[in-house]
């Protein structure tokens, strides 16, 4: 589940500025330049109130700030003329001989920024771009590619933002690929019939060779 991989690398960026907040000066001071007394008050809230981290759309039980990881639509990107992946042929796989049957999909993840004070939320919204970003690798050894990040502002919404917040949103859209081993197939090779061979005419069995007769094929005037 890619919402995984994402709390992952979100937790992992989190903890790494609470161990060294120097790292919010890269963000605020060295690249958007924010003057030092903002980036002072950047790490002392950070350092006072650093975020949660959540998945789902925000109850009220959650406290403030925080994140919070939804997954906003995926589906199936790519139709094959069949969905064939092969054979698992490690043998030392418990799925030595299984069919495996493949489909790539398209994912659009959205990480949600809340807070209390619409700087507060601009501020973390700006950490987790960079989280993200520096993820970059991260994803792509999880076999998640064609990522892309964009974002926006939400306008007040009764049903899923709690009263009185702001809340920005980073949307993570990527691609990955399905893979599914299907059951039983080792026991189903036992059935499957590679091929019939009928004769005609001309032909009788011994002429075939390697060939064991079970059906009497009908000839016409039989």
């Amino acid at each position: 589940m890619i919402e995984r991989f994402l709390y992952t690398a979100m937790r992992n960026g989190l903890d790494a500025i609470t161990a060294e907040p120097l790292l919010l000066e890269d963000i605020f001071d060295w690249l958007y330049e924010l003057d030092a007394a903002e980036v002072v008050a950047i790490k002392a809230w950070f350092a006072a109130k650093p975020p949660n981290l959540y998945h789902g759309y925000a109850p009220p039980s959650f406290e403030l700030p925080f994140y919070s990881i939804v997954l906003a639509s995926e589906g199936k990107s790519e139709d094959f003329i069949g969905d064939d992946a092969g054979m698992v042929s490690d043998e030392d796989d418990p799925d030595y001989q299984r069919d495996a049957e493949t489909e790539f999909w398209d994912h659009e993840y959205q990480i949600l920024c809340y807070s209390e004070h619409p700087d507060i939320t601009r501020y973390m919204y700006e950490i987790v771009k960079k989280i993200m970003l520096s993820a970059h690798e991260y994803f792509i050894g999880k076999q998640v590619w064609n990522i892309d990040l964009s974002g926006g502002d939400l306008a007040p919404d009764q049903v899923h933002m709690p009263p009185n917040l702001f809340v920005r949103v980073l949307k993570f859209s990527c691609s990955s690929e399905l893979l599914q081993i299907t059951r039983g197939s080792r026991i189903g090779k036992a059935f499957r019939v590679a091929g019939i061979h009928v004769v005609d005419s001309s032909e009788s069995i011994d002429d075939v060779g390697g060939v064991e007769a079970m059906v009497t094929p009908y000839i016409d005037g039989d």
